[in-house]
């Protein structure tokens, strides 16, 4: 059983000795002359190489097709339109997987040490967590108080940066654990608190 398998892999292998004789080709097996692969099979393949390279010349991209691809990009897109799409896509999407993706603040506070006075709880937990994230159009605020929408061309001529207030969902828990194990949990949710200003484009 063994000898069949060997002898049938040696038919469909590539550069296999053919039962300890010469070298074959891809799968070769003797012809009646006593050889390995014809010579005729050789010229057709050659033949198509050719006819492949030739074919492979009349498809080559010339620097004025490249040229003719990117003169038609600008013209739809704009020499900016790169740059406005990756900003909308970080404001709309990438800072809220930022927010999403990052951990819980918490803040273990160190044990006390109160001759002669036993702290209320055994252990004490602050965490602080953040959810949805909102950016509001640029605002200004004028010297009588009042506030008014800020569009570019007036931040450009009062000399004023034209960013957008980010906000964002804040929620603190307090997990209390007794020395009786006894855990109690006070949560405080804090919605739309202000965190700083973001460039608007």
């Amino acid at each position: 059983m063994e000898d069949d398998e060997y002898e049938e892999g040696m038919e469909v292998g590539y550069g296999g000795h053919h039962r300890g004789g010469g070298h074959g080709g891809y799968g070769a097996e003797e012809d009646d002359e006593g050889g390995y692969g014809g010579g005729g099979d050789g010229d057709e393949m050659d033949e198509d190489m050719e006819g492949d390279g030739d074919l492979r010349d009349e498809e080559e991209i010339t620097q004025e097709d490249a040229w003719a691809v990117i003169s038609a990009y600008f013209e739809e897109k704009g020499l900016v339109r790169q740059q406005l799409d990756s900003f909308d896509e970080f404001i709309q999407n990438t800072m809220q997987e930022i927010v999403d993706e990052s951990a819980d603040i918490e803040i273990r506070p160190e044990s006390q040490h109160n001759p002669g006075r036993q702290a209320e709880f055994a252990e004490t937990l602050h965490k602080i967590s953040f959810g949805q994230i909102y950016l509001s159009k640029p605002m200004m605020t004028e010297a009588d108080g009042e506030t008014a929408t800020l569009f570019p061309k007036s931040a450009r001529l009062r000399n004023l940066t034209y960013s957008a207030p980010l906000y964002v969902d804040v929620s603190y828990r307090v997990m209390k654990k007794g020395h009786d194990c006894e855990e109690v949990t006070e949560t405080m949710e804090y919605p739309k608190v202000f965190i700083g200003k973001v460039l608007y484009l």
